[in-house]
């Protein structure tokens, strides 16, 4: 299903892996649902190789698009921008495998 290549795989097991900076945690409980779901969810079934549903496919890129408006980079750290190019890296592989869905 998923053709998943090497580097991939070390994008989606890394975000998986990273401890998720402190302040994605205090800010809004939509940010932690948004990261929840790549982690649990997309992360997960890219590399088991699970399908991943309409449903879920537009519940990420509408967490996605609110996460990316709602985030001032300036006030980031490298922790912290290193996770949110994480975040970007996931969506994007997301959308090139699920490319009938967009």
């Amino acid at each position: 299903m998923y053709k998943l290549t090497k580097e991939e795989k070390t994008i989606l097991k890394t975000f998986k892996d990273f401890r998720i900076p402190l302040i994605f945690k205090d800010d809004y409980i939509e940010h932690m649902l948004f990261i929840e779901l790549l982690d649990f969810d997309i992360c997960t079934y890219l590399l088991e190789n699970k399908e991943i549903t309409k449903k879920i496919f537009n519940e990420a890129l509408n967490g996605y698009r609110y996460f990316m408006e709602d985030i001032d980079i300036n006030k980031l750290d490298n922790d912290a921008l290193k996770y949110y190019q994480m975040c970007k890296d996931v969506i994007r592989i997301l959308i090139e495998k699920n490319f009938l869905f967009v």
